[in-house]
């Protein structure tokens, strides 16, 4: 993942930084998941997750199906 001072230079270049839910909400955010099980497939970030599913909703990306 990148790191918070990548998301700046980004920003400041006029790139477009890739996450969009600030550390401080995250904390909020964070709790409620179930911590993933040792079993299976490694498990996805979850933040990456939500992130997706923010820019998805944002964007109106249609969900392929």
């Amino acid at each position: 993942m990148l790191l918070k001072a990548d998301l700046w230079r980004a920003r400041e270049a006029g790139g477009v930084a890739r996450t969009e839910i600030s550390d401080e909400a995250w904390v909020v955010i964070d709790p409620p998941f179930p911590v993933p099980e040792a079993t299976g497939r490694p498990p996805v970030e979850r933040r990456a997750v939500v992130e997706a599913t923010a820019w998805r909703y944002r964007t109106g990306v249609p969900v392929a199906g």
